[in-house]
């Protein structure tokens, strides 16, 4: 918990997004996942003093031509090409084929020529255009540098941002948080942890070591199948019973009825 550095994070996001898709915006197609502050400093911590928990990027993807369709676009061209070089230089004297491909209008004596040419170059150019094949083009991927890295940090540096980040510079609020820390899950259960993770925020805060306090477990839940002690109290009322939503109902409304079952404004 306070020294993640000695484990390996190389497998822990291998099979993400394989069971539901990453949220994506569904007009620009870009990632719309919330990432607070104090995520990103995790990221940043990791990326600093973990190296195995960024991951390798992904290869990149195959063309969608193989080889031997590209060859025969190539050669299709190619073909096309000389073709209209060869009726270019059939019906329009004044113009003649350069070596790179180009029409190219040759020296007229007479001005009265001149449009002529000009005439004959533009045609045999718009025909050139036309019989040009389309490029594919494929957009190369971004490689997105925070999607692989295990947002990995010490217990006691990651309450100490999560806490900045929230106080926002307000010290009340920040020795208000401070002061009530809970630690929940199965970890909670080691003896003495609560008192050893104590010392350890007092390391990183001296001088406000008498405003830290960290909480026991919550009394009449176990604390090993607890998540969020916010939510399982909110359950177990009896006045939230209407805001249980069914399957039925949110087949027939969908997201609407989180407007009437819910009891705060979403």
């Amino acid at each position: 918990m306070f020294r993640p550095a000695i484990y390996d994070h190389s497998q822990k996001l291998k099979g993400r997004w394989s069971l539901v898709p990453r949220s994506t915006d569904i007009y620009h197609h870009l990632n719309n996942d919330p990432t607070s502050t104090a995520q990103t400093c995790a990221l940043v911590y990791a990326n600093e003093n973990i190296p195995s928990a960024i991951l390798h990027p992904p290869p990149l993807p195959t063309n969608i031509q193989s080889k031997g369709q590209e060859e025969t676009s190539q050669k299709l061209a190619l073909g096309n090409k000389m073709l209209t070089l060869n009726e270019s230089s059939e019906h329009s004297p004044n113009v003649t084929p350069a070596p790179n491909g180009n029409i190219v209008p040759k020296r007229v004596e007479n001005e009265d020529n001149m449009d002529e040419t000009i005439n004959a170059a533009g045609e045999n150019g718009d025909e050139e255009d036309k019989d040009k094949p389309e490029e594919i083009v494929e957009e190369e991927p971004v490689d997105d540098l925070a999607t692989r890295i295990v947002p990995v940090m010490p217990l006691d540096q990651a309450i100490i941002t999560s806490i900045t980040e929230g106080a926002k510079d307000d010290e009340k609020k920040f020795r208000d948080f401070i002061g009530g820390i809970m630690v929940i899950g199965g970890a909670s259960k080691l003896p003495n942890f609560s008192p050893f993770l104590e010392y350890r925020l007092r390391g990183l805060k001296p001088n406000l070591a008498k405003d830290i306090l960290v909480g026991g477990p919550p009394r009449e839940l176990d604390p090993q199948v607890l998540v969020w002690k916010g939510a399982s109290v909110f359950g177990k009322l009896q006045a939230t019973n209407d805001c249980w939503i069914g399957k039925l109902e949110y087949d027939r409304l969908g997201a609407r009825i989180l407007n009437y079952k819910c009891m705060w404004v979403w």
